[in-house]
């Protein structure tokens, strides 16, 4: 496909998903620059749950929390997937948190990618330090991740990183994990060693239509977290599968509206949920 065309779809769909998803709040006065592993030591306590359930929100949705996601911040989508979870596990505490960063609107990827992606990458190291520190302060506690849209991308790029870290602590982490949620998966790679779920099948996410820029990461998430992680896309998913809206079995199909609709306790996401939740420890 010629890069012209190639930025012509792109900008398309961004246009599209900009305005179907609300305004974001200002980015989060966290400095990009902090470094990812300076943590205060901090004490074990006698209250952490049986679960840390870590949620990231998608692009442009309310980082203080709205009342579909209950003000948790997590956004509803994930939100919904924490609630089944725990009608699942009543007899597991599970905690839910969210991650900190930006999430801006899909615009700021038409109007400075720089921007957003550095946003995004912020909140890769946000859940890097969140994990490393609930360690210290929870060393039994097991770990759930769960993401929607760029929030997905979110916790895909984190357990890239954890994955390829060869230190204690993030081979500890990676041994605590029961399950992984990535909800429409900008960052979806075809072969990806995860467990699919939804009509897309293998497909790609939009990462890849930006190039290096995105920082996607591109490799493959090991074996030894293969059958914990759920992704799940729809067919023609603007953000997650994001080829297939050009193609004729998609024709007429609102990619956007299935990206928007397609991740709130829909059967998909149920069974994926479901899944993750038969695994607690």
């Amino acid at each position: 496909m010629g890069t012209r065309l190639r930025w012509y779809r792109l900008a398309l769909a961004l246009v599209g998903i900009t305005l179907s998803t609300a305004v974001a709040l200002a980015p989060s006065a966290q400095s990009l620059l902090t470094p990812e592993w300076d943590l205060e030591a901090a004490q074990p306590r006698e209250d952490c749950g049986d679960v840390l359930f870590l949620g990231a929100r998608g692009s442009g949705q309310a980082a203080g929390g709205a009342s579909a996601d209950a003000g948790t911040g997590m956004g509803p989508q994930v939100y919904a997937a924490y609630q089944r979870m725990a009608s699942d596990r009543p007899d597991r505490t599970i905690t839910p948190r969210a991650v900190v960063y930006p999430a801006q609107e899909v615009q700021a990827l038409a109007l400075d990618s720089a921007a957003y992606f550095a946003g995004l990458e912020q909140g890769v190291r946000d859940v890097k330090r969140t994990l490393r520190s609930e360690a210290l302060r929870c060393p039994d506690q097991r770990l759930v991740l769960a993401g929607y849209s760029q929030g997905a991308m979110v916790m895909h790029r984190a357990l890239q990183d954890l994955s390829s870290a060869k230190d204690p602590a993030a081979v500890d982490i990676l041994a605590r994990l029961d399950g992984a949620l990535l909800l429409a998966d900008g960052d979806r790679i075809a072969k990806d060693r995860t467990t699919n779920y939804g009509s897309a099948g293998r497909s790609q996410g939009i990462s890849y239509e930006v190039g290096q820029q995105s920082r996607a990461r591109g490799t493959r998430l090991p074996r030894k977290v293969a059958n914990r992680v759920q992704s799940i896309c729809e067919q023609a998913d603007t953000v997650c599968d994001f080829h297939s809206i050009f193609q004729s079995d998609s024709a007429g199909v609102d990619g956007v509206t299935v990206h928007v609709n397609s991740y709130t306790g829909t059967p998909d996401v149920l069974r994926a949920t479901d899944v993750v939740a038969a695994r607690l420890r």
